[in-house]
């Protein structure tokens, strides 16, 4: 079996390590990357208009580590959100 890789190189790579060990040739082609989208901006307002005991699931490793960093930064951990799960 042979496995062409799509993902950004770091994590391409990595993902290429672990196949390799288990003796599956891969190749890397990183196509994309992934960087802070603008709706960020709107996290704020959407997360102070959510009713109390409300729940957020995300389910992008890139969305939530954006989404965590754009959070401390705007100091919104502990008063409006408790924790993220990463």
């Amino acid at each position: 079996m042979n496995i062409l890789i799509l993902r950004p190189k770091i994590d391409a790579l990595k993902l290429m390590h672990k196949l390799k060990k288990i003796k599956i040739k891969s190749w890397i082609f990183p196509i994309f990357t992934f960087k802070k989208g603008n709706d960020l901006k709107k996290l704020k307002k959407t997360i102070i208009s959510l009713p109390k005991n409300s729940a957020i699931i995300a389910t992008s490793k890139h969305a939530i580590y954006f989404a965590n960093q754009y959070l401390k930064k705007n100091k919104l951990i502990g008063q409006y959100l408790f924790f993220i799960l990463l």
